[in-house]
Order: structure tokens, then C-alpha cells, then sequence
């Protein structure tokens, strides 16, 4: 009884917290300084925003720009999204669009269309799971409760335009989106448990500089016998591994490795696994598909389950004396041998490992081959020595695209993603030469968007000083705020600083594709007698919205993640509901309109206790009014 409790409380220690918790408490005790000092800060940053009023409207848009955003914005018939490489954008008729995704989910190998599922079923099916699991092993209340889904959505599917495929049809790289999905909590867990994993993968490589830093630490000896590199790239990587072979690949990894402990035990691990991979549901424009061959797209574990199963395929190869150096990153198999014919067996070997699994392969050209963001070459000098050179590599679909000079982040940021790419550049290169050209093709791309002179020629300079470190915050607290100009947002830097809190301020960047998003028009409401009825609010998600009597105008306000049509119908039909009650008393029917949005979790129930302190709903009842002002001070 003492061990099973002492390896409960382990458990707990070692579980990670879900980051996006939707539950916001107070501390348990108070603390008036800390009150004092955010009191202080409040003031401080209201009279920046005072000053912010003052200014006007800021834009780094041109009148024609701004034209052209508005002219697109009013077409309906267009779908706006970026490439799937190359960061160009993508201008697409939004029926060719559809047209593109059904014939890919028309695969009825991959994809079965059903004719009802819901997320609240999925929900139940994953919550079941976890609180069993979670219960057997003595997990608290607040541990379980942290990783149980409430009101989720079904995943989304949609798709990127691969523009860099020279085919006469336009082809596409499928994707979902499991950004409020049923399985997103566990999903989130079993990665943090299961990453460390990685570690005894001998092939996985997290980045192109670790493959680098082994191929420079080769003796002369060892590439004069190792001199010929090949490539392969597996086809369909996701969608080739049969899950329940992946759960089993995962069960054999965990036994090989007894000195990795994991917060969970390893067939509970594999239990949750089991119940989100074969709960793999999408919509699409209504139509709802089960995905039944394959790891789960846009679920992140499937990264993780997939090197896992590769490695367990490799291993069966890793023993043959003409590989020298065999590493993978995600589905790019990087394999050293002796030479050509070696390649093409090596090529066979692996093709004949798994029926499901396919592989292509690159051979170098004139001894040199590029793949991720290098290029590797193999040459004899004037005394008939083997040399190995490295430079750096762009590939021919990534466009001449960099943060641009005018975009509305800190300078300081983009200083530091020049600094950073011209340092990747010439980490790459293993000669002067190589290294200049790359720099100079660099500068070429900065002047491209709008780079001063003096900015670009600065690139050029290897400055090797060392610069004074900033203070690093420990454990800091982000506040979201949106990039303004580099002088406002060092004065709020400073006021947190001369309070002494760990506060950094960010904000998630506003993008071309921000700035043409459009309500969606094209879904249509399925509840039957709504009281919306209305596609622009009906599906709007991540909202505060109120809804308001229209024979005694009392009004309730409250906020929703999921669809605003499917909150509102729960208000109507649950004897629960303040509302409910209230329709149920006064017998007026109910307008609905939306007050807020936020994309962030935590803003959003923020943005609903100001709106509360502000409007006094009179349906609110007293218990719901009391918790939400608690978190908020006057």
C-alpha cells in the first residue's frame, strides 16, 4: 500500500501541466503586495493606452495596399491561404478549392465518410479512458480534472496548395486541425511523456546542424572509404503506418529502454493511444470522415509514434558494413555508403522492409547532394585526397521571402532573425567562398523586402564581441499586447521592470492571411429552430457574447469556445440555465449578439469578467457574477 501510494505521488510530480488549463483560480491566500504593485502597473499602463488613443490610427500599409486587401476581402468566391513551401500566397477560387479536397478525401482506402459523429461522443469515449486510468493509479481531483475535455469540436480539415509541383493539376497537402478537438489534451500529454523516448532513437536527428556537426568530426580515413551519400524520402509517411503496429512498435521501445521512467506506466500510455488513434474524425464543409488507414493527421503525437515505428524498420538494416551513417529526420533518411551500386541496394532493402511503407531516393551529382538546408560534396584536390565541403542551401521552391522590413513586430526581433539566419549560413559553409556567397545571396533577399543599406551591410560583418546578456526572467508571465511601436513597448517593459515582475509582453503576429480572413459564409446552421439562424454568428467560436430579452430587456452575457448557435441552444433547453429560467418566468424570446472575441483562452475569460463588471447582467445569476469578478480588481 505505502509503495502503490509513493509511486501515485511520483506521478503526480512528474506529470506536466496543461498549459491551456480553462480554469482560472485565485491563489489561495492573498498577497497585498503583489496587489500593490499590479495596482500601480495598471495605472502606469492606462495612461500608456491614453497616450495610444491619442496617437491615431498606425498602419504600415500604403493607400494602395490597403485598397487592394479591401477590394480582395469583398469576394467571396476566393479562398486565401499560404503555399505549402516556398511562403508564397496562395489567391484560389473557392470551388476549385472544395473541388481539390473532396477528390483527396475521396481515397475510400484512407478516408470513410459517416453519416454521424459528434465530438461529445469522442469526448466521452477519451475522458472515460483517462478518468479510469487516472482513478485506478490515485490521481487527485485537480490532476484529472486537468486533462478531462469539455466542450470540444470536431477536427477540421483543410489543405495547402503545393505550388512548388510543376503538374499540370494543382495538388495538395492535406492537414487537420485538431486545434479544439476532442483528443487535444491527452494528445498534448502523451507527447510530453513520450518525447523523451526520442533520446534512444540512434537515426532521429531534431535538426540539420546535429547530422552536421557528425559528418565534419569524420576522419580522412573514414570518408575516403564512406564517400558516396544518398537520400531517401519515405512517401506518405503518416498515412503508411497502421496505428496498432505503431502502438506495438511503442510497446517494444519502452521495454528495450528500462532506464527511461515514465510518469505513467507503459501499458497505460499505450491505452490511451489506442482510444485517441482510433477516434480519428474530420469535418469538411459538414461532411463528416473517419480517417481508417493510417497515424492521425494533425495530431502531433503522430510525429513521435512514426519515428518509432521507422526506427524499428531501420534497425533491420543499421548492420550492413556499407552504411557508415544512417539519420533521419521525420520522413528524410540521410545514408552514407561506399558507392553507387551499395546505394541501390540499400534502396532495395529498405523498399522491401514494410509493404506499407515506400520509399524514393537522390543520388548526388557530380558527388554532391543537398538535402534539409545543406549541401554535402565529395572531391578530390591536386593530390588525389578525398576533401568533404559543406554550403548552404536554399531549396528552388523557397521564394526570396524574409520578415519583412515594414512588418509591425520589435526591431529588435527582426534584428535577431537576420542575426540568426546569417549565422545558420555561415555555420553551414566549411569555406570562405562558400560562406560569402551565401551571405551575399542573403543580403540580396533583405534588400528584396525593404532592408535599409546600412541594415543589409551589417549581415557582412562576422562581429565575434560578445554582447552584454539581457537579464534572463525566471518563470516569467506573458502579457499579450499588441506591437504598437519599439517605443511603447519599452515603456511597458519598464514598467514591470521597476516593479520587479517577471512580466514579458508578446503578441501573436497579424498576418496577410489575418487581414483577408471573412466570416464564414459558406457553413449553414444545423440546429433545428434556432434562435440565431445566422451563419456569421451562428459559427462563430471564441466569443463573448450576450443574449438579451426582448420583452423585459434583461440581459445575459457569457462566452463559448464552441460554435456560438450550440451554447446558445444549451441555454434554451437546459432547466439549469439562468436563462432558461428566466424565459421560463418572463416567456420573451431572446436576441443574441456577439460582444468579444479573443483567439487566447485566458483573455477570453478575462474580456467576459470586464464585460460582466461593466453591463450588470441582471440574468447572470449571483454564484456565476461572484466567481468571474473574483478575478478581476478595481
Amino acid at each position: 500500500m505505502t509503495a502503490t501510494i509513493q509511486e501515485s505521488t511520483e506521478t503526480i510530480q512528474n506529470l506536466p501541466r496543461y498549459p491551456e488549463s480553462q480554469v482560472l483560480t485565485l491563489p489561495t491566500e492573498r498577497n497585498p503586495v503583489l496587489e500593490d504593485k499590479l495596482k500601480i502597473c495598471f495605472a502606469k499602463l492606462k495612461q500608456v493606452m491614453d497616450g495610444i488613443d491619442r496617437m491615431g490610427q498606425i498602419n504600415n500599409l500604403n493607400s494602395e495596399e490597403r485598397s487592394t486587401i479591401k477590394e480582395l476581402k469583398m469576394k467571396d468566391d476566393l479562398i486565401f491561404l499560404p503555399s505549402d513551401k516556398g511562403g508564397e500566397f496562395c489567391v484560389l477560387n473557392s470551388e476549385d478549392y472544395n473541388n481539390i479536397a473532396l477528390e483527396h478525401l475521396a481515397d475510400k482506402s484512407t478516408y470513410k465518410e459517416v453519416s454521424r459523429m459528434s465530438s461529445k461522443t469522442i469526448e466521452t469515449k477519451i475522458n472515460t479512458k483517462w478518468r479510469k486510468m487516472a482513478g485506478d493509479i490515485g490521481l487527485p481531483y485537480r490532476v484529472i480534472k486537468n486533462f478531462t475535455t469539455n466542450n470540444s469540436d470536431l477536427p477540421r480539415f483543410y489543405h495547402l496548395i503545393k505550388t512548388h509541383k510543376k503538374d499540370k493539376e494543382l495538388k495538395c497537402r492535406p492537414i487537420v486541425s485538431n486545434a479544439n478537438g476532442p483528443s487535444k489534451k491527452i494528445s498534448w500529454l502523451l507527447c510530453r511523456i513520450l518525447k523523451p523516448v526520442l533520446r534512444f532513437i540512434p537515426s532521429h536527428i531534431s535538426s540539420s546542424s546535429q547530422l552536421l556537426s557528425e559528418l565534419k568530426a569524420m576522419t580522412p580515413q573514414r570518408f575516403e572509404e564512406f564517400h558516396y551519400p544518398i537520400s531517401l524520402d519515405v512517401c506518405a509517411l503518416y498515412t503508411s503506418i497502421p496505428p496498432q503496429d505503431a502502438i506495438r512498435a511503442l510497446e517494444r521501445k519502452l521495454d528495450e529502454t528500462k532506464e527511461l521512467k515514465l510518469p505513467l506506466q507503459n501499458e497505460e500510455a499505450c491505452q490511451l493511444l489506442s482510444v485517441v488513434l482510433e477516434n480519428s474524425f474530420f469535418e469538411f464543409h459538414g461532411r463528416i470522415y473517419h480517417q481508417i488507414k493510417g497515424l492521425p493527421m494533425g495530431n502531433a503525437v503522430s510525429g513521435i509514434l512514426s519515428s518509432i515505428y521507422m526506427d524499428a524498420l531501420e534497425k533491420q538494416v543499421l548492420h550492413f558494413p556499407t552504411i557508415a551513417i544512417q539519420r533521419r529526420y521525420v520522413d528524410d533518411l540521410f545514408i552514407l555508403t561506399t558507392g553507387e551500386e551499395e546505394a541501390k541496394v540499400i534502396f532495395e532493402r529498405f523498399n522491401a522492409l514494410d509493404p506499407n511503407i515506400s520509399f524514393e531516393m537522390e543520388l548526388p551529382s557530380q558527388g554532391a547532394l543537398s538535402l534539409l538546408d545543406f549541401t554535402v560534396k565529395f572531391s578530390r584536390d591536386a593530390e588525389n585526397c578525398l576533401r568533404l565541403s559543406f554550403s548552404f542551401f536554399r531549396k528552388s521552391a523557397r521564394k526570396d521571402i524574409f520578415v519583412n522590413a515594414r512588418s509591425a513586430i520589435p526591431t529588435s526581433t527582426k534584428v535577431n532573425c537576420i542575426q540568426n539566419e546569417a549565422k545558420r549560413i555561415r555555420e553551414t559553409c566549411s569555406n570562405a567562398e562558400e560562406e560569402q556567397r551565401g551571405i551575399e545571396t542573403f543580403k540580396n533577399i533583405l534588400r528584396r523586402n525593404n532592408y535599409p543599406n546600412k541594415m543589409v551591410q551589417k549581415v557582412a560583418r562576422n562581429n565575434k564581441t560578445k554582447r552584454k546578456k539581457k537579464t534572463q526572467i525566471e518563470n516569467p508571465v506573458y502579457l499579450k499586447f499588441p506591437f504598437i511601436t519599439d517605443a511603447i513597448t519599452s515603456k511597458i517593459q519598464r514598467i514591470f521592470a521597476s516593479a520587479d515582475l517577471p512580466v514579458r509582453i508578446y503578441d501573436r503576429n497579424f498576418t496577410l492571411r489575418n487581414a483577408l480572413s471573412k466570416k464564414d459564409k459558406s457553413g449553414k446552421c444545423t440546429i433545428k429552430n434556432c434562435t440565431i439562424n445566422s451563419p456569421a454568428l451562428c459559427l462563430r467560436r471564441k466569443c463573448i457574447y450576450e443574449m438579451r430579452c426582448l420583452r423585459c430587456d434583461d440581459a445575459y452575457i457569457g462566452s463559448t469556445l464552441r460554435f456560438l448557435h450550440t451554447r446558445v441552444q444549451e441555454h434554451m433547453s437546459r432547466s439549469s440555465s439562468s436563462v432558461f429560467q428566466h424565459k421560463e418566468r418572463c416567456g420573451g424570446a431572446f436576441r443574441t449578439t456577439c460582444l468579444a472575441t479573443s483567439s487566447d483562452v485566458t483573455s477570453l475569460r478575462f474580456k467576459e469578467a470586464i464585460l460582466i463588471r461593466r453591463h450588470n447582467p441582471a440574468i447572470n445569476n449571483k454564484r456565476e457574477s461572484e466567481e468571474i469578478l473574483s478575478m478581476t480588481f478595481e
